[in-house]
C-alpha cells in the first residue's frame, strides 16, 4: 500500500528529500492509527460477541429458534477457520473437549428412549447447537475476551432489569429487594427472570470475570472496585444464599490458587494438594454440622426442604441409573411416578443439577459432566499456579468452583447456561496462550 502511494506522489521509498521523508512519516503515522484503530474495534465486536451469546444462553430472552442458534454456529465456526489459531490439544485441554463432545453427543442420543421424543429431539438440538458455538467463540476469541465478554452480557441484563424496575416505579435502593422486600416483582431488578436467584448467579459470574479481565491499570482497578462492589451487593441483597456462598467458595478457590502460585519446590507441591484435601473436610463438616451452622443464619438443616427433594428426585434417578429417562424428559406432578414423565427444558425440580441431569441422562451422563468438570478445573489450576502462564488462568478453576456450588442447590449445569459456560472454558483452554500473549495468540492474516 504504501508502496503504492510513494509511486502516485512521485517519490521512491528509498529516496533521501526531505518531501518524500515527511510523506513516509505521515504514511507511517495514519497506517499506525489505522491499525490502533482496528484492533481496537476487532476486540470490542469480540466481547460484544460473547455478550450476546450469555444473554441468549441465560434464557433472560427466552429465544429458542433453532435458526438463531444454528447462525450463531455458523458464524462461529466461520471466525473459527478464517483465524490461524495457536491451539493445544495437550495438558488436559484436549481431554475436556472430548469428555464434553461426548457429553453433547450423549445428549442427542439420549432422545432416542424419551417418552417425549420430539420436544427431546429439539430441546437437545439447541443444547448441542449451544456448546459447539460456546467451544468456537472460547478458541477463537481467548481468555481475557471471554472474561469481559461475559461481564458485558451480565451488565446489560443488569441494565434492561435495572430500566424495567425503574419504569414501574420501584425505588433505586430496593432494585435487587428479596422477596419479601416489595409486594410487586416488577419493581425489582431482575428484568424478564421469573426467579431472582438466575440474576443472583450472573452477578457473581460478573464479579470474578471482572477482577480477572481487566488488566493491571490503575484505572482499571477503579472499574473492577465500583461494578464489583454493585455486582456483590446485588447477590447480598437478592438474599439467596447459595450464590453468596459460591461466591465465597469461588473466592477462596482464587486465593489459594493464588497463593501456591507464589509458592515454590517442596511447598508448592505440598498446598496443591493440601488445598484439596482442606477442601474435601470442610465439605464433611459441613454436611455432618449444618444445622449449627446454618442456624445463625436464618436456613433451617434441611436447606429449604432441598434435602427431602434431593431424596425423592434421587430416587427417581435409580429408575433408569444407567442411560436415564432421556434428556428432556423428567418425572412431574406428585407423587412421583415411573408413568408421569414430561418434557423438560429450563424448569428443574430436584434443586440439584446433578440429580436432575442424572435423571435425563443416567450415570453415564453425570460421569462424563464431572470428568469434564474436573479436566477443566486441574488444567485451569496448572496454568494458574504456573509462572509460565498468565495469572489471569486462575479464573478457570474459580469458575467451576462457582458454577458447581451453585448446582448443588440450583440447577445449573442441565440448562442452556451451564453448557454454554462449560464449552465456552473448553474452548479457551485450547489456546496455547502464555503470559506474555494471553489472547493475542491469534495471529491475523497480513495480507487482510
Amino acid at each position: 500500500m504504501k508502496k503504492r502511494v510513494f509511486q502516485q506522489v512521485g517519490c521512491l521509498p528509498r529516496s533521501g528529500s526531505l518531501y518524500c521523508e515527511a510523506v513516509n512519516k505521515t504514511l507511517d503515522g495514519l497506517m499506525s492509527r489505522f491499525r490502533l484503530n482496528k484492533l481496537l474495534l476487532t476486540g470490542v465486536s469480540e466481547v460484544g460477541a460473547i455478550a450476546f451469546a450469555l444473554v441468549l444462553s441465560s434464557w433472560y430472552w427466552q429465544i429458542d429458534e433453532h435458526a438463531v442458534f444454528i447462525l450463531i454456529l455458523f458464524l462461529s465456526a466461520a471466525l473459527f477457520f478464517g483465524r490461524r489459531l495457536s491451539l493445544t490439544l495437550q495438558s488436559g485441554s484436549g481431554i475436556a473437549l472430548v469428555l464434553y463432545l461426548l457429553l453433547l453427543m450423549w445428549v442427542l442420543i439420549s432422545t432416542l428412549w424419551s417418552a417425549t421424543f420430539a420436544l427431546s429431539l429439539s430441546y437437545a438440538s439447541l443444547v448441542f447447537l449451544i456448546g459447539i458455538a460456546a467451544v468456537l467463540l472460547g478458541a477463537t476469541f481467548g481468555l481475557e475476551r471471554v472474561m469481559l465478554g461475559l461481564w458485558l452480557g451480565v451488565v446489560v441484563i443488569s441494565l434492561h432489569g435495572l430500566l424495567r424496575a425503574f419504569s414501574s416505579g420501584g425505588l433505586p435502593i430496593n432494585f435487587w429487594g428479596r422477596i419479601s422486600g416489595l409486594p410487586q416483582l416488577d419493581l425489582f431488578a431482575w428484568g424478564l427472570f421469573t426467579n431472582p436467584i438466575s440474576l443472583a448467579v450472573l452477578l457473581g459470574l460478573a464479579t470474578f470475570a471482572l477482577i480477572f479481565g481487566l488488566g493491571r491499570h490503575p484505572a482499571s482497578w477503579v472499574v473492577t472496585l465500583i461494578f464489583g462492589i454493585l455486582c456483590l451487593y446485588g447477590v447480598y441483597n437478592i438474599g439467596i444464599l447459595a450464590p453468596q456462598a459460591a461466591v465465597l467458595g469461588g473466592a477462596v478457590t482464587g486465593i489459594a490458587i493464588w497463593h501456591v502460585r507464589r509458592s515454590q519446590g517442596n511447598w508448592k507441591r505440598l498446598l496443591s494438594w493440601g488445598y484439596p484435601a482442606v477442601a474435601v473436610l470442610a465439605g464433611i463438616v459441613f454436611w455432618l454440622l449444618r444445622e449449627p451452622i446454618l442456624r445463625p443464619l436464618g436456613e433451617a438443616p434441611d436447606l429449604s426442604g432441598r434435602t427431602i427433594l434431593w431424596d425423592w428426585y434421587f430416587e427417581a434417578f435409580l429408575w433408569n441409573p444407567v442411560i436415564g429417562a432421556g434428556w428432556g424428559s423428567a418425572p412431574t406432578g406428585w407423587p412421583l411416578s415411573k408413568d408421569n414423565f414430561a418434557p423438560v427444558k429450563e424448569y428443574f425440580m430436584a434443586h440439584n443439577g446433578f440429580i436432575d441431569l442424572g435423571i435425563m441422562l443416567g450415570g453415564v451422563g453425570v460421569l462424563l459432566l464431572v470428568g469434564t468438570l474436573v479436566t477443566l478445573f486441574i488444567t485451569g489450576a496448572k496454568r494458574g499456579t504456573s509462572r509460565d502462564h498468565s495469572a489471569r488462568w486462575i479464573f478457570i478453576p474459580v469458575l467451576i468452583t462457582y458454577l458447581t456450588l451453585n448446582d448443588l442447590f440450583s440447577s445449573l449445569y442441565p440448562r442452556f447456561l451451564g453448557f454454554f459456560l462449560i464449552g465456552i472454558m473448553v474452548g479457551v483452554l485450547l489456546r496455547d496462550a502464555t503470559k506474555e500473549g494471553t489472547h493475542h495468540a491469534v495471529e491475523s492474516n497480513p495480507q487482510g
